[in-house]
């Protein structure tokens, strides 16, 4: 995830936060880069679809009974 963000965000920092519900682990990576358009959003959440780093991260995950959400708002460009 934090490669993605280095690589294609252009946001110069990320957060990190762990946490629990109930018996599930919750990782939340967040950036204040650009954002994903919406049409690759899109097709981001269809499973293999695009993006070769979120395909790995969600075969990963799934591997260990996860599951992968991606959120994103488009910045303008000014």
């Amino acid at each position: 995830m934090l490669t993605n963000i280095h690589r294609h965000s252009g946001s110069a920092t990320a957060s990190i936060r762990i946490n629990t519900q109930g018996d599930r682990i919750v990782l939340e990576v967040q950036d204040r880069g650009k954002g994903i358009a919406a049409e690759k959003l899109q097709r981001l959440a269809k499973v293999g679809q695009i993006g070769v780093g979120f395909t790995g991260m969600r075969e990963r995950l799934r591997q260990l009974g996860g599951t992968l959400e991606i959120q994103s708002e488009e910045k303008e460009r000014w």
